[in-house]
């Protein structure tokens, strides 16, 4: 049996492979949406400096 692995084994080693396939699933899902986040929040803040800089030039 040292040279075959068991029903038992390939089964086991199925399961590790597919909980790995999905952690990874799961880090990437999460990496994008903080990439997108990250984006959105520098997107947000120009347009604020750029109302910012508006407001100012009337106040001058």
């Amino acid at each position: 049996m040292t040279d075959q692995m068991s029903v038992v084994e390939i089964a086991v080693r199925a399961k590790i492979a597919a909980a790995q396939r999905k952690l990874e699933q799961r880090r990437r899902a999460r990496a994008e949406l903080a990439e997108a986040r990250a984006h959105g929040l520098r997107a947000r803040m120009a347009v604020k400096i750029a109302r910012w800089n508006t407001n100012g030039d009337d106040a001058a």
